[in-house]
């Protein structure tokens, strides 16, 4: 798909980074084929297009697929960055030795799940969501016995809490010095469509790092693009890092309260082909020649 306003944008950007949920993905979880053509202008028109999401790996291969960009992925918010397929360019994992303060955390929790590498395990409880839960995630090992727990080498704690308070008490339990080693997303199980009703927390936990702006870091040694020359498009509070650091942020019509102010542009709502309109338009930078588009 030839779209002229691209040539012109591509004069000044030289790579893009699109937000999986809430961004590319509808409510409904998917990615529309107006979307996947609109994207696939943009790597059309010389563009460095890479999906930047808080999705394993795994989790992300679906949509990697039907994009069908190849190239680089930016994972666990920036904590795995590489070619599915092949050994990665960046991983950060948790520290080992602050396996035993997120055992305390995970005391507070109804259930949580350990993900090492691209499989996720869980100590099963009598929680009513945690089997639903388990079918959600992809490649999880259930257990009865603590033992059968990975305890290192881990990229993400996923707490499940009823409400925030849980929350708050699970990450004070853990000391001073491995919560400043840390880092957690706190969020509503129901921000995801399957979820709408929950009344679950989730609270995931990694190690501190840059999260998504991890991305700009590559794209700037890997590929000489600094953050000027790079777009950041993102809904929510995981983005804020890389649409911080980017040279231009689009945020669709749906984002965060907290990631609105960040906007240099704001798009279309993600349930209405927010993107595909944007990009179809020629991706004007201009917020008067978008609202005019």
């Amino acid at each position: 798909m030839m779209v002229p306003g691209l040539l012109r944008l591509r004069d000044r950007f030289d790579a893009i980074l699109f937000d999986l949920d809430g961004t590319l993905l509808n409510r409904s979880g998917q990615i529309s084929r107006r979307t996947v053509r609109a994207v696939r202008a943009m790597a059309h028109h010389g563009f460095t297009v890479m999906i930047c999401t808080g999705r394993s790996l795994v989790g992300t291969l679906p949509a990697y697929r039907e994009l069908d960009l190849g190239g680089p992925v930016v994972t666990y918010n920036g904590h795995w960055i590489g070619v599915p397929g092949e050994d990665p360019w960046h991983v950060l994992r948790i520290p080992d030795n602050t396996i035993p303060c997120i055992e305390a955390a995970e005391q507070h929790a109804q259930f949580a799940f350990r993900h090492q590498d691209e499989r996720k395990f869980t100590l099963l409880s009598s929680h009513p969501e945690h089997l639903r839960i388990l079918s959600w995630y992809e490649n999880t090992f259930a257990t009865h016995d603590p033992s059968d727990l990975p305890s290192q080498s881990l990229m993400r704690v996923s707490l499940f809490t009823e409400g925030y308070e849980l929350a708050e008490t699970a990450w004070a339990a853990m000391n001073a010095e491995s919560r400043e080693a840390l880092h957690r997303e706190v969020f509503p199980l129901s921000l995801f469509p399957d979820y709408a009703g929950s009344s679950l927390v989730l609270c995931e936990v990694q190690r501190q790092s840059r999260g998504k702006a991890e991305a700009l870091i590559y794209l700037h040694q890997v590929h000489g693009i600094p953050p000027l020359r790079t777009i950041a498009v993102g809904d929510h509070v995981n983005d804020i890092s890389m649409l911080e650091t980017a040279g231009y942020a689009v945020v669709p019509a749906n984002a965060a309260n907290e990631v609105r102010p960040l906007a240099d542009l704001v798009i279309g709502h993600h349930d209405q082909d927010g993107i595909a309109q944007w990009i179809e338009a020629g991706a004007p930078l201009d917020p008067e020649v978008w609202l005019a588009s």
